[in-house]
């Protein structure tokens, strides 16, 4: 029929709406009663796609209509799948679809920096909160188009006990128990890791080990997608192999094989499309048919936008077909050109998919996200043999685990194996100097990476230009400036401060637990903190700093917490105590050097850190010399605290509790007389910060703003010419 043509009604007739789907599905009419009798039966099947996608669009719109805004307590949902995370304002594992009600609604937390309780697939949960239709956060409209119809700010959750039934359910009870074994086989690291890679449920890999995945290139590693779906086929080969199966019988195993992992590995959209491509070619084979991975591809666009029209809209649609489509197209020859050049085909395969699969999808990327990973060539080509591995473990260990926890816990271990050298090869990927390229380079590269297929070189200058990129990027790990900086580090709602001379380095706040602080960190040069100044208990400042003390030697944590702070502040102290790391109260009239780095501690004295009420009035006010370069970093400290302190000077200042109201800064502000001001926010925050009144007020004193929610992180030097600002594209 022309699976192209179909899927390409199917998405007309999803975009389109009101009176111009109905002009359309005229149009698509007239054609089919116009065209010669032998077409006509093609022009019929894409009216009818047309219409389907039609129909199945009004009914998504209708699913999709706003909820009423109300005020839920203790209210039983059902968490239909976790979600990844969109940027620091989310954590991967702290948000969902769920069902309330009869609609489907999204769970995220209410707000920023706040610790939200872990939400699993098929758990059925007592929430409270807001429940608010969508509307103008970002991914907002690319949920609309899904169904969903509103949002629920999640202020406290608890888990009912109770699980979803039926199939799904038991599907659930499958990836829990897989889960199970592998986290006992691959602890509490590597074990989530292996999870994700078998069965997508990444709901707990830490969020360090997140950014370390994502800023190798390896994080879509675990999200099921067609590379799982091709390694399950190739299990079910060898296994029938092995036990003596025809060819047949072989083909019938991996169709029910296919089938029933899908829904175990959550049955995402990705998985989805590789599923139908893969059940597709294997009912053609079973058929005795010719078989086509073209057509097969075109039958997975037309069974996709049957559920969804408009998924072609969505970027995991666009990623999954791109690559898709060049493997298809480009795999087989580019393979046998990598032979003829004396690569054996278990590297070639890899390397040949690694390629193809980049330059494709770069565009996308590069228009999507801003930037691409620039090792995501080489850590892919070393992951992948590894990858088979651990899905093949942890797929098994999901088949025995109903049976023997003992057993599956016993093939989850090569898994773990796999997962702990995937994290490996993630570190050393993500220390390189440019893990991550954006903008030019990016264009340059993809260009330049195009024309050399095109012009085909030699033998000689392949290997050649093979040998010069391995060397570039092995021996191209990040370096520190030579002259001292500060940088603001963009990580959501919340804060986090670089004071960085060389190889000399102190972190003031840690940001958020998704923040991404350690890959910026990475990314700045850094190796070893002298110091990290936690400036008080808040999750919104010290929620990195567990994932920043694992990642970096650290000689000293100042505290501006107490006992009990919170979960996020006693998850620092222990890593800490765990490491051997020196930690001390944080007291006015502290002092230390780092290199050309002067850090003076200005607040609290002993007797305000003892003093009940707000934990802001606590927090850590922190007065810096960087060689020339004079900054106040007073975190949560508001003007009530720093206008009674005496000879406060600055050339920056980050400005107290991201921009908050505050009555008494106007004050402030004529007194320290900053060049520059900075405030570190989160795009779309709940807080709806920063303030207006204190937006006003640095107007009012002529002094430059820059936010973190304006062009990423902000880098100041002080310079012969006074002071150099640069902004830092988040990693």
């Amino acid at each position: 029929m022309g699976w192209g043509a179909v899927a390409a009604a199917l998405a007309a007739g999803g975009a389109a709406g009101g009176p111009l789907r109905a002009t359309a599905l005229v149009v698509v009419a007239g054609i089919a009663l116009a065209a010669p009798s032998g077409r006509r039966s093609v022009a019929l099947a894409i009216f009818l796609a047309a219409a389907w996608g039609g129909v199945r669009t009004g009914m998504i719109d209708h699913a999709a209509a706003p909820v009423v805004p109300a005020e839920l307590r203790g209210e039983q949902i059902t968490l239909l799948e976790t979600l990844p995370a969109h940027g620091p304002a989310m954590a991967a594992g702290v948000a969902a679809r769920a069902r309330c009600h009869g609609r489907v609604i999204v769970v995220s937390p209410a707000r920023y920096g706040r610790p939200t309780p872990l939400l699993r697939r098929g758990w059925i949960v007592l929430a409270s909160g807001r429940l608010v239709p969508l509307g103008g956060a970002a991914g907002d409209g690319r949920l609309a188009r899904q169904g969903v119809a509103g949002r629920l700010l999640l202020t406290d959750a608890s888990d009912s006990g109770r699980r979803r039934g039926g199939l799904f359910g038991a599907v659930d009870g499958l990836a829990r128990g897989a889960s199970q074994a592998a986290v006992h086989a691959g602890g509490p690291r590597a074990g989530p890791l292996l999870a994700g890679m078998a069965l997508g449920t990444a709901e707990e890999v830490r969020q360090d080990d997140r950014e370390l995945l994502r800023a190798a290139g390896l994080w879509h590693l675990a999200a099921a997608s067609g590379g799982n779906v091709a390694l399950v086929v190739a299990l079910c080969f060898v296994l029938g192999w092995l036990a003596g199966l025809p060819d047949r019988a072989r083909l019938l195993l991996s169709l029910v094989a296919v089938i029933a992992y899908v829904p175990l590995a959550g049955a995402g959209p990705s998985i989805q499309r590789a599923g139908v491509m893969g059940c597709a070619a294997l009912l053609a084979l079973l058929a005795g048919r010719e078989h086509r991975t073209v057509d097969a591809l075109g039958l997975a666009a037309a069974a996709t936008l049957a559920v969804d029209p408009r998924a072609w809209m969505d970027v995991g649609w666009q990623l999954s077909f791109a690559a898709t489509a060049a493997l298809l197209l480009g795999a087989g020859p580019l393979q046998r050109r990598l032979r003829r050049l004396g690569v054996p085909r278990p590297i070639g395969l890899p390397v040949a998919a690694t390629v193809l699969a980049t330059l494709a999808t770069t565009p996308i990327m590069l228009a999507t996200f801003g930037s691409v990973s620039a090792v995501g060539l080489v850590t892919n080509v070393a992951a992948a043999p590894i990858a088979a591995v651990t899905v093949w473990s942890g797929a098994l260990a999901a088949v025995v685990a109903p049976w023997s926890a003992g057993v599956a816990r016993l093939v989850a271990e090569p898994g773990a194996a796999g997962a702990s050298a995937t994290l490996a090869i993630a570190e050393w990927g993500a220390g390189r100097a440019h893990a991550q390229l954006g903008g030019q380079a990016v264009v340059l590269a993809f260009a330049g990476a195009a024309i050399l297929a095109v012009i085909r070189p030699g033998r000689q200058l392949t290997l050649l230009i093979g040998v010069a990129l391995v060397v570039v990027v092995v021996l191209d790990v990040p370096r520190p400036p030579s002259e001292p900086r500060l940088v603001v580090f963009d990580i959501g709602q919340g804060s986090a401060a670089l004071l960085q001379d060389g190889a000399e380095a102190v972190l003031v706040d840690a940001g958020p637990v998704d923040g991404g602080v350690v890959a910026q960190l990475r990314q700045a040069g850094v190796r070893r903190l002298r110091a990290i100044v936690l400036s008080h208990p808040a999750a919104d400042h010290d929620g990195g700093a567990a994932a920043v003390l694992r990642a970096f030697p650290t000689d000293l944590v100042l505290d501006g917490g107490a006992p009990g702070g919170g979960p996020t502040h006693t998850a620092a102290i222990r890593e800490a105590g765990r490491r051997h790391v020196r930690v001390l109260p944080v007291r006015a009239g502290q002092r230390f050097r780092a290199g050309r780095i002067d850090v003076r501690i200005r607040w609290p004295t002993p007797a305000a850190a003892a003093r009940p009420g707000d934990p802001n009035d606590r927090a850590a006010v922190v007065q810096a010399t960087l060689g020339d370069l004079r900054a106040l970093i007073p975190a949560d400290a508001e003007g009530n605290v720093l206008e009674h302190l005496t000879g406060l000077r600055a050339d920056v200042l980050v400005v107290s509790h991201h921009g908050s109201e505050d009555p008494e800064l106007p004050r402030v502000l004529r007194t320290l007389r900053p060049a520059v001001a900075v405030i570190s926010v989160g795009a779309h925050n709940g807080y709806r910060h920063p303030r207006p009144e204190t937006l006003a007020a640095l107007r009012s004193v002529h002094v430059p703003t820059l936010r973190t929610d304006h062009g990423g992180s902000v880098d100041l030097r002080r310079a012969t010419a006074g002071l150099t600002i640069r902004r830092i594209a988040s990693p």
